[in-house]
């Protein structure tokens, strides 16, 4: 298999995991009360209160995700070129606009769990437009960033991109599938583009022993990085399950239920975002800025 076929079938195995997610998040009761649960912090019998505090949250998280798109474009055209800048500013933009389409127009949100008057929740909103641009800026940020700092690249890039998709579940206008699936999609947008711009491209020669070394040595930091993100988000987890099962067999949920809840639904965040990030960042190699001193 080529590079640019394992590139190809990488970003259809994120599509496919997004298409998991959406499944089984959104298409089922148990899926959906769980979500409402971790987004909306507040047992599901329950009408919604308005919170000032949600708005600027949002409005923080809009700031959040274009500033950063900004910021990493300018980077790529200081660094790498115009040519460089435009596929940032390509990817960032397609994987937003792929996210938009399908929420708004290719799948949609059955109505399995009531919601009462709370009309915030019964819109789609599958998958996150903040969260399909963040994860898609710290792709980028990966993908610019020298062998030997990939790995700080890829714990920076994730911890970035989950505090945007984290915020938009504090702000109650997002469900936690609904940033792990941007996530994955915006995965899959950057291995595409990758793979289409014909990067990683063939060497000349055999590359010299140093940067061979280099080179693995990059690839375990980052294998090390995103194990422990990971590691952690998974940890939280597990400790949450039991809320889950909570929110699934009835409610409503104490506060300690509901804690653990939104935990949850903030590990599966991190979880997704981590994975999505160290995908990329496993499958492709760094641009490189020569020999790094």
């Amino acid at each position: 298999m080529t590079a640019r076929s394992r590139l190809l079938a990488a970003a259809a195995a994120c599509l496919a995991a997004a298409t998991a997610v959406y499944l089984a998040a959104v298409r089922t009761t148990g899926g959906q009360m769980v979500e409402n649960v971790a987004m909306d912090g507040r047992p599901v019998d329950r009408w919604w209160v308005h919170d000032p505090t949600a708005v600027r949250i949002a409005t923080a998280a809009t700031v959040l995700a274009v500033a950063g798109a900004v910021a990493v474009v300018a980077w790529a055209a200081r660094r790498h070129g115009a040519r460089r800048a435009v596929a940032v500013a390509a990817s960032i933009v397609a994987s937003l606009a792929v996210t938009e389409l399908l929420k708004h127009a290719i799948v949609d949100r059955p109505a399995l769990v009531a919601t009462g008057e709370r009309a915030y929740l019964r819109p789609n909103t599958f998958p996150s437009g903040h969260s399909a641009v963040a994860v898609a800026v710290a792709v980028a940020v990966v993908a610019l960033a020298p062998s030997g700092r990939r790995a700080v690249a890829v714990a920076a890039g994730t911890a970035y991109a989950a505090l945007v998709g984290l915020a938009t579940l504090a702000a109650e206008v997002h469900r936690p599938a609904d940033a792990a699936g941007a996530a994955l999609v915006s995965a899959a947008v950057g291995l595409a583009v990758a793979a289409t711009a014909g990067w990683p491209r063939p060497s000349p020669s055999p590359p010299p022993a140093w940067a061979a070394r280099r080179a693995a040595t990059s690839r375990s930091r980052v294998a090390l990085a995103v194990a422990g993100l990971v590691g952690l988000a998974a940890a939280v987890l597990v400790a949450a399950l039991p809320a889950l099962a909570a929110a699934v067999d009835r409610a409503p949920l104490t506060g300690v239920e509901i804690a653990q809840a939104r935990a949850a639904g903030a590990a599966v965040v991190a979880l997704a975002t981590a994975v999505a990030v160290g995908a990329f960042a496993w499958l492709t190699p760094p641009v490189g800025l020569g020999p790094e001193t």
